[in-house]
């Protein structure tokens, strides 16, 4: 008897133990489950988050890569504005260093308008003191600078145009008679060019008579007229001959004084056209040293 009623005392613990695992078992089971769909749950939202934040990964790509091309394109800009700086700037500087060549010539041209004024000074002084001594050029006579002269066309009088188309210098300081290069011609004559031509009243015809074999002669730019563009030369005819037998070069106020000389021989009239490219408002002034006939 208490053989079986220990037996069946083990058997009711057993049988407690066995329920008690059963519901540890399903609670675990329970639990198990839970669990799973808590991971489900968390599982298919992390897709979500991971699509999600696929999604903005490819926005964020396609942002960074119009990014770098906007980059590309202002480097490319900043590469072509940085060209063409260094190229203005070296332009900057070569013209830096011509405007400092030019200082430099406008000092020496100061310098020498000095040295001229001192040596103008000089000159003057020198007239004054020794003005009894000087002999005074006579008016006809012909220039210094001309060889085997024998006339001044200034001496010779006109057949037709105007007698007085020149003026004559004296030894006053008159800028009329010094030319560009600072010059200054005391027994010379001047005249005021401009277009013209052979037929105009300016043309002068003077009476050579087949006298004269050769005409020569120098002509400079007057400083009065220094700042004038425009170009002066002298145009020769025998009376009756359509074509010009002679044509000095053409002089304007940069050009250096002019001599000229040509034949004449079997001219018997020449007529002097006195030419120039200026309007009808302006004229240039030219000097003439010396304007001579020979034999």
């Amino acid at each position: 008897m208490s053989e079986q009623t220990s037996t069946a005392r083990i058997n009711g613990r057993f049988a407690i133990i066995a329920a008690t695992i059963g519901g540890i078992c399903a609670i675990i089971s329970a639990i198990i489950g839970t669990i799973s769909i808590n991971v489900n749950i968390e599982n298919n939202k992390l897709k979500d988050d991971y699509e999600e934040v696929k999604s903005d990964n490819s926005d964020l790509t396609f942002k960074i890569n119009e990014s770098q091309e906007a980059y590309n394109q202002l480097q490319s800009d900043y590469n072509e504005l940085k060209d063409n700086n260094n190229e203005l700037q070296n332009k900057v500087n070569s013209l830096e260093a011509e405007l400092s060549s030019y200082n430099s010539l406008v000092e020496e041209n100061k310098q020498l308008k000095n040295d001229v004024e001192s040596l103008q000074s000089e000159v003057d002084s020198f007239k004054n003191k020794y003005k009894n001594i000087i002999p005074t050029v006579a008016s006809g006579n012909v220039n210094r600078d001309s060889s085997n002269k024998k006339a001044s066309i200034f001496d010779l009088v006109t057949v037709t145009g105007n007698p007085g188309w020149y003026s004559r210098s004296d030894y006053s300081n008159n800028d009329i008679f010094i030319d560009t290069y600072g010059n200054e011609y005391l027994n010379a004559y001047v005249s005021h060019h401009k277009e013209t031509d052979k037929n105009s009243s300016r043309a002068c015809t003077y009476l050579l008579d087949n006298n004269y074999s050769v005409c020569e002669g120098k002509i400079a730019w007057s400083k009065s007229s220094e700042d004038s563009k425009e170009g002066a030369w002298i145009e020769f005819y025998s009376e009756g001959e359509p074509d010009p037998i002679y044509i000095t070069d053409k002089i304007t106020a940069e050009s250096e004084p002019l001599s000229f000389s040509f034949n004449v021989q079997g001219v018997e009239k020449l007529i002097i056209v006195k030419n120039g490219t200026s309007s009808q408002y302006s004229s240039a002034c030219i000097i003439y040293s010396y304007f001579n006939l020979a034999e």
